[in-house]
């Protein structure tokens, strides 16, 4: 008799829950503009492929974090943090990330190296868009503005020559002097492992051929 009269409260509750795919809705109150960003946005529900199994809410990226917890919206996105949460759904990119410099010069924790958000905003439009900042006609832009120097104008200079067609298909891991499905970056990892590997091998012959000339002298 007691499951019976607690029914309607489980009812009541079951209906004012947010749905996932609604989980925004509870952000609205504070993030109002954010929440219409990321409807938008290459995440949001306007931009998912019909038929995908992938559903993206706010808390996908940011997790909850109730006004008294002390820790702000983009907590999981801090640098450094970005990779892991981003990762989780991005694992093949986050892969590519550490074979890259800003990779490597991440593990060796040097500072101010770009993680995901430095490039990515997440909220950004899909990369097909031409407003998009991450457009292969506008993605020279972002590299600029770490590697294009202190002055406007070498940073439009440097963003102008990078925004082409080749560089998008560098960035974008469609290499456009791979044979086929091998890589130009995968032949290059191949032959600086077959290098080392040659150079230990030599190495190592030559110690032990020395060795055993000692012992037999």
């Amino acid at each position: 008799m007691v499951g019976l009269r607690l029914l309607p409260l489980l009812i009541a509750f079951i209906a004012l829950s947010p749905h996932p795919l609604l989980a925004g809705e509870d952000c609205t109150g504070c993030h109002e503009e954010g929440t219409r960003s990321f409807q938008r946005s290459v995440h949001g529900p306007e931009n998912i492929p019909e038929g995908s199994r992938a559903v993206f809410t706010c808390k996908t990226c940011h997790g909850s974090h109730p006004r008294d917890s002390g820790e702000g919206a983009n907590a999981p996105l801090e640098r450094g943090r970005d990779i892991k949460t981003c990762g989780d759904c991005h694992a093949r990119q986050r892969e590519i990330y550490f074979r890259t410099f800003h990779g490597r010069y991440f593990y060796l924790r040097k500072k101010n190296t770009p993680t995901c958000i430095f490039c990515h905003a997440g909220h950004e439009l899909p990369r097909s868009d031409p407003r998009s900042p991450i457009n292969p006609l506008n993605i020279g832009r972002i590299c600029a503005g770490c590697h294009g120097g202190r002055e406007d104008a070498a940073k439009e200079a440097m963003a102008e020559n990078l925004s082409t067609p080749l560089t998008a298909s560098t960035l974008y891991l469609r290499d456009v002097w791979g044979a086929g499905p091998i890589r130009i970056g995968t032949l290059i990892d191949v032959f600086y492992y077959l290098v080392l590997a040659g150079v230990a091998g030599f190495s190592i012959l030559y110690v032990v051929t020395d060795l055993i000339r000692r012992i037999r002298g």
